[in-house]
């Protein structure tokens, strides 16, 4: 399957006037963006890293036939435009999940250059192990691995590690996940009937952060819930 981009001279002509809007919202030396609004155009140079400030971005790669892949979500303290280590235009589109800030890199020194390394291998773990939760794993491990992942950003960022927003919606998460979005309903709906997360909508709240742990396979691959 053939991954589609466009030419960066093609993007740039098309969003000149939404890039020079996303320059003017500068402000304290952060980017700010909108819900939906794009960091990163597949097809673009990369001229600079960015450090994620607030907010979600999620990145994607877009095929030929229409389809689209979600590759991963990136939250405060996460570094987007690895690219720029290898002199590539980018293969993914990189867009806020809602109003989101970054702050640009601009000094390419050894720090942050040793910065995007450590983030290109976090990610690079990260897309392998979701590979394999994807090929050897049921829709509750993957649910459930994912929720863990995700309550242990929030802890190092300072927040709740039990209770929180998802800021994604489920056809996201779902297509990351490897999940129809109906098959995804279910796996929190089982979740949440064996009392093991309380869901309203996006809000959610662990319970039992044991048993979460067991049924994502982490600790042993025998938990698994039953409809």
């Amino acid at each position: 399957m053939t991954i589609h981009t466009e030419p960066y001279s093609k993007t740039l002509k098309q969003g000149y006037s939404i890039r020079t809007g996303l320059a003017a919202r500068m402000r304290a030396g952060n980017l700010i963006l909108r819900r939906h609004e794009h960091l990163i155009h597949a097809g673009d140079t990369v001229r600079s890293p960015y450090l994620v400030v607030s907010g979600v971005f999620k990145s994607t790669i877009n095929y030929e036939n229409g389809d689209s892949q979600v590759l991963g979500f990136h939250v405060p303290g996460d570094v987007l435009g690895h690219e720029i280590l290898l002199d590539a235009l980018s293969g993914r589109d990189v867009v806020a999940l809602d109003t989101s800030s970054v702050r640009r890199l601009d000094h390419l020194d050894s720090d942050t250059r040793c910065l995007l390394i450590e983030s290109m291998c976090n990610e690079s773990r990260r897309l392998t192990r979701q590979l394999h939760l994807e090929r050897k794993y049921s829709t509750d491990a993957r649910l459930a691995a994912f929720l863990i992942d995700y309550s242990d950003s929030q802890a190092r960022r300072g927040y709740s590690r039990y209770e929180f927003i998802l800021p994604m919606g489920r056809r996201d998460l779902s297509g990351y996940l490897g999940l129809a979005p109906e098959t995804l309903s279910r796996g929190l709906s089982r979740l949440r009937d064996h009392d093991i997360l309380m869901v309203s909508t996006n809000h959610l709240k662990i319970l039992d952060p044991e048993r979460l742990r067991n049924v994502s396979g982490m600790v042993t691959d025998e938990a698994r819930l039953t409809c």
